[in-house]
């Protein structure tokens, strides 16, 4: 499902914090100390976030296709790139730019604040949970005959695509998965709203699914006519908020995509209503 990982990570995330293991408003190198080392865009630039690595404020440049390409990356193979220096565009929380790297960074960080690979701290902490039994890292786990594998169009034929295996590089968008398996990913987050007195029954509380929800940085506004739509990141999450005349509407999403493989999640909180497309063709066009 490539990015639509974005947001399990995220939810890691704020597990570990709920649970006083990290802090959101600390600089990532006080849990990465390799990140102290970095030159940052400007001598007045403060180090970066853990939060502004959530909503993509770090400074660092928006770094696709590069990024589809890294998620087989052993940890040694990430820290040499961290340590010949990252370049940035901008100062932390200046502007929003799509940074694979900082999810990658982030998987880095819950690996080491749970003690263990976070891969395994999300299989147990928020797949197993939620029933997700058929939702793996690893794609030679799942039988041939029930993978979709992925191709690109080439020459009026589908040609296949390689497949990146599971390494320390997969936070950005390694997560394969089924329609049954995310159908509950989705609905456990669409019943975070609204708020109320109902039984916490998930791996997070509903409060911190309702904050990953939330719109943090403000990426554009479109207007045609009496219609504005506005988009914004939150928490591995995007969202528009769209208002046409006296009425306004949110819808929460996020797409994926990689080569063999396109992926979009778009749900409605006050509608309680998602909608999700799998496609495994490169970049398949699923995005609306």
């Amino acid at each position: 499902i490539a990015s639509m990982t974005k947001n399990f990570v995220a939810m890691a995330v704020l597990k570990l914090r709920d649970e006083g293991k990290l802090q959101l408003d600390r600089p990532a190198s006080y849990y990465l100390p390799e990140l102290r080392r970095l030159r940052m865009a400007s001598k007045d630039s403060p180090q970066f976030t853990v939060k502004q690595m959530l909503t993509m404020t770090t400074g660092l440049p928006e770094d696709n296709p590069w990024g589809d390409r890294q998620m087989a990356r052993t940890n040694a193979e990430l820290e040499k790139i961290v340590g010949a220096g990252l370049s940035f565009s901008n100062a932390p929380n200046v502007a929003f730019e799509y940074s694979n790297l900082s999810y990658v960074l982030l998987g880095k960080i819950v690996s080491r604040q749970s003690g263990m690979r976070f891969q395994d701290y999300i299989t147990k902490n928020i797949l197993l949970p939620l029933g997700m039994k058929n939702t793996v890292w690893e794609y030679s786990r799942v039988p041939s005959h029930q993978l979709a594998h992925g191709y690109h169009w080439l020459n009026g034929t589908h040609q296949p695509e390689p497949i990146l295996h599971d390494g320390d590089g997969a936070a950005m968008g390694g997560l394969i998965t089924t329609m049954n398996d995310y159908a509950r990913y989705l609905a456990y987050h669409i019943n975070a709203w609204p708020a109320s007195d109902l039984e916490e029954l998930g791996p997070l509380r509903r409060a911190s699914l309702r904050e990953m929800h939330q719109p943090s940085t403000f990426i554009e506004l479109k207007t045609k006519g009496t219609e504005a739509v506005a988009s914004f990141y939150g928490y591995g999450w995007s969202m528009r908020q769209k208002v046409s005349g006296s009425s306004t509407t949110t819808i929460v999403g996020h797409g994926g995509g990689l080569p063999g493989y396109g992926s979009q999640v778009y749900f409605m909180p006050t509608h309680k209503v998602g909608v999700v497309a799998l496609s495994n063709l490169r970049y398949g066009p699923v995005y609306g």
